[in-house]
C-alpha cells in the first residue's frame, strides 16, 4: 500500500521559501500601495455602526412622535364627538318644546312668535357649537402636529449643513 506523501515529505529549496517570503512581503506593500489600514477600516466600521445606530434611534423616536400625535388626535376626535352629540341631544329637545309651544298657542300670531323664538336661538346655539368645534380643531391639530414637528426639527438639525463642508 502506498504511503500518503504530506508536507514533511517534500523538501523545499531556498527559491521556494523566498517566494513564499516576497509573496507576504508584496501582500503587506500591496495594501499599503492601496491604502489598506486595519486601524482605519475599523474606524470606519465603527462609524458607520454608530451611524446605524442612530439612524435606528431616529426612527424608534420618530415612531413613539406619530403615536403620541395619534393618541392626541384620538382624545381631542373623542371630546368633539361628545361636544356634537351633548348639542344634538340638546337641540332635539329644544326642538320639541318649541313644537309643543307652537301647538299649544291660542293665536296664530303667538304661534309665529315661538317660532321666531325658537328660529332665533336654534340659530345661536349652532353659532356658538360652530365656533367651539373650530377652537377645538384647532387647538387639537396643533397639539397633535406638535410630536412631528419635533421630530422634524431633530431631523433638520441632524442634517449636515451645506455651508459647514
Amino acid at each position: 500500500m502506498a504511503k500518503k506523501k504530506t508536507n514533511a515529505d517534500f523538501e523545499t529549496d531556498d527559491e521556494t521559501e523566498e517566494g513564499i517570503s516576497n509573496q507576504e512581503n508584496g501582500s503587506a506593500a500591496g495594501e499599503t500601495a492601496i491604502g489598506f489600514d486595519k486601524e482605519k477600516l475599523a474606524e470606519g466600521l465603527e462609524k458607520l455602526s454608530t451611524t446605524f445606530s442612530n439612524l435606528e434611534k431616529f426612527g424608534n423616536e420618530t415612531l413613539q412622535a406619530y403615536i403620541e400625535s395619534a393618541v392626541i388626535a384620538n382624545k381631542a376626535i373623542e371630546s368633539i364627538n361628545r361636544d356634537m352629540f351633548a348639542y344634538f341631544q340638546k337641540a332635539v329637545g329644544d326642538s320639541i318644546a318649541a313644537t309643543k309651544a307652537v301647538m299649544a298657542s291660542k293665536s296664530l300670531h303667538e304661534a309665529f312668535e315661538h317660532q321666531a323664538d325658537f328660529a332665533k336661538d336654534a340659530l345661536e346655539a349652532h353659532k356658538e357649537q360652530t365656533a367651539k368645534i373650530r377652537k377645538g380643531l384647532t387647538i387639537a391639530g396643533k397639539e397633535s402636529l406638535a410630536p412631528l414637528a419635533d421630530r422634524a426639527e431633530a431631523l433638520y438639525d441632524a442634517m449636515p449643513k451645506a455651508h459647514a463642508a
